[in-house]
C-alpha cells in the first residue's frame, strides 16, 4: 500500500477477477477521500465582500479537497 495515496480505494483480490481478466486498481484512497471532501469545500463561502469569486476558485477547491484527503490519510496512520 502506498502511504502517499493510501493504496486503491476499492481493492479487488485475484479471486474476484472474472473470466481471467485482472481488475484495474482504479482510484486511490486519496482520490476517494478528496472527492468526498469536495462537497464540503464547495459550499464554503469563497466570494469576497463584493460577491466576486477568485479567478482561480477551482484550483482553490481542488487544493482544499486534497488537503482534507491528506489529513484523513495521516489520521489513519498508527499513533505512537
Amino acid at each position: 500500500m502506498s502511504t502517499e495515496t493510501g493504496g486503491p480505494a476499492f481493492p479487488v483480490s485475484d479471486e474476484q477477477s472474472s473470466n481471467g481478466i485482472s481488475a484495474t486498481p482504479g482510484m486511490t484512497l486519496r482520490d476517494y477521500f478528496a472527492a468526498h471532501a469536495l462537497a464540503g469545500v464547495v459550499v464554503r463561502r469563497w466570494e469576497d465582500d463584493n460577491g466576486n469569486m477568485p479567478s482561480n476558485v477551482m484550483e482553490l477547491w481542488a487544493a482544499a479537497a486534497y488537503g482534507v484527503a491528506d489529513a484523513m490519510l495521516k489520521a489513519r496512520e498508527p499513533q505512537p
